[in-house]
């Protein structure tokens, strides 16, 4: 069984969206840690995204800054889906031979580019759009941390896809989505705010 740590995301001014997530019982087992996110409508300007958009990536960068081991990221907006953890298992073990820094749970992708390379897994050349569940390795944290060092180049998942395009990082994705958007609050994404 995966024992990898977990951490969500999710704003203060959001905690309700939280609290939905652990009534769920299974949800309450899998011993998921909150991270506090970044409110980006409390930092300046940034000349290349929004604020919102600023203030993800500053949290998922401060997570992949502290990272000892595979692990598993999530946003808060989410439906986790039951035995999340034997499914995340049996993903990790169709991806012992492979190589990989990112393994999306979650993303809305294009068809181009991409091809199967395990039972559960295809590799991902392209753009995809969403950071909304992902597994990471401590490699590929720290290959983005470095490649982030400097600025925040744009929104997170157009940056993380095009550092794939380019060979920087290595992305599989699942081929079935495990981790999918709760329709209740995929419209009111503060990502979009500035």
């Amino acid at each position: 069984m995966c024992s990898c740590p977990i951490y969500c995301i999710n704003l203060n001014k959001r905690k309700y969206v939280w609290d939905k997530l652990m009534i769920n019982e299974y949800n309450k087992t899998l011993n998921i840690q909150r991270f506090e996110a970044i409110n980006g409508m409390k930092l300046d300007k940034h000349h290349k995204i929004t604020r919102g958009h600023l203030g993800c990536w500053m949290s998922h960068h401060a997570i992949w800054k502290n990272i000892n081991e595979t692990t598993i990221i999530l946003e808060d907006d989410i439906v986790i889906p039951d035995m999340f953890l034997e499914k995340v298992s049996a993903i990790l073990d169709d991806a012992i031979d492979l190589q990989y820094d990112i393994i999306l749970l979650g993303h809305n992708y294009t068809n181009n580019n991409k091809k199967s390379v395990s039972k559960l897994l295809n590799s991902m050349k392209w753009k995809f759009h969403g950071t909304q569940g992902y597994i990471i390795t401590k490699q590929g944290a720290e290959k983005l941390c470095k490649l982030v060092e400097e600025d925040y180049p744009g929104k997170i998942d157009i940056s993380i896809s095009k550092f794939g395009k380019k060979g920087l990082i290595d992305i599989l994705v699942v081929k079935e989505k495990l981790i999918k958007l709760h329709k209740k609050y995929k419209k009111y994404s503060d990502t979009v705010r500035n």
